[in-house]
């Protein structure tokens, strides 16, 4: 089954513009935690810098678009750059 897009309007908070964001049935979970990670990034709670950029970090992370590092894939580069040289 394909997902089939709908459009939510959302009013910017001065009242003057809209905001469309484009979302698929079926798929709204991915997207309200990636929607999510961008309200914290554009707007994160008051506190200090380490907590507000955790905050930030650990919202990418659930969005998805944070990755760990494969250092298999490192080692690999590296080892073919040594038999190289």
């Amino acid at each position: 089954m394909t997902p089939t897009p709908t459009i939510t309007a959302l009013m910017n908070p001065l009242g003057n513009s809209e905001v469309h964001i484009l979302k698929y049935n079926g798929m709204s979970n991915k997207n309200d935690v990636q929607d999510q990670f961008f309200l914290t990034a554009a707007d994160p709670k008051d506190g200090n810098l380490e907590d507000r950029l955790n905050e930030v970090i650990n919202a990418k992370y659930q969005a998805g678009f944070l990755k760990p590092y494969n250092y298999v894939n490192g080692y690999a580069r590296l080892q073919r750059y040594m038999e190289q040289q």
